[in-house]
């Protein structure tokens, strides 16, 4: 089942408004047929770029809803279904821009959909990383975490987003210690912990493995009661394992 056509006849399409510089420079960067992708027919990868030009430059509601349709439907997610796919990764800084930029209002609402829905959405098994092991939800979340600052200006449009964003926690660790109660470390925590201990993986290098559960034991420090200080070497990053473990 084929859920876009390319075909220019179609209205929405064919009315191509011009993007603004950084955007068609961003979305032309990437080569988005050339992407890993599940076997589904859920996904088509010939979306993307199309929509993702008419969210940066549409003044048409209609126009916009349709791109907004086409990229959670096929393209970045499929929201219906809940499968989370390799595209939304680049993509997540060109959805950034538009939320961040002075486009139409309606495209900057379709910008925060797909960012909250790509953090939310589950990978199908063999596609859940990025080519440096990051779980994608993870990913994006972290990209989304980068632009804090400017995205908390906009006040409630964007509460909730930085909210699932949050949840996507990370530690960077700077220094690493045992004492009586086992190891601990100390770094810099992007994100929330939840309040029980989490499940973790250690990411150094392209490289990751499990290192059990950790807590926040205070700010800037966590306790890892299973792992050994080899484990969580400096300079590692520590992710929540549930995000690379879960599949569609």
């Amino acid at each position: 089942m084929r859920f876009f056509s390319r075909d220019p006849a179609q209205p929405w399409l064919a009315r191509q408004e011009p993007v603004p510089p950084g955007l068609d420079a961003a979305i032309g960067a990437v080569d988005w047929l050339a992407l890993p992708h599940p076997d589904t027919d859920y996904y088509q990868a010939e979306c993307i770029e199309p929509s993702l030009r008419q969210l940066a430059s549409s003044t048409s509601v209609r126009t916009i809803v349709l791109a907004d349709a086409a990229l959670a439907g096929c393209g970045l997610v499929n929201e219906h279904s809940a499968q989370l796919f390799p595209a939304a990764v680049p993509a997540t800084p060109i959805l950034l821009d538009i939320l961040l930029g002075d486009g139409h209002p309606q495209a900057r609402q379709a910008a925060k959909h797909l960012l909250a829905e790509a953090m939310q959405c589950l990978p199908h098994a063999g596609y859940t990383r990025t080519p440096t092991g990051i779980p994608l939800c993870c990913a994006v979340a972290h990209l989304v975490q980068e632009r804090r600052d400017a995205l908390a200006t906009l006040g409630e449009l964007t509460r909730g987003l930085l909210r699932v964003a949050d949840e996507h926690w990370s530690f960077r660790v700077t220094e690493v210690g045992t004492d009586h109660g086992g190891t601990f470390v100390l770094g810099t925590l992007a994100g929330k912990l939840p309040p029980r201990p989490d499940p973790a993986e250690c990411h150094v290098d392209g490289s990751w493995k499990p290192v059990g559960p950790v807590r926040l034991e205070k700010p800037l420090r966590l306790r890892l009661d299973e792992a050994k200080p080899e484990d969580v070497p400096a300079g590692g990053l520590l992710l929540a394992r549930d995000c690379g473990e879960c599949v569609h």
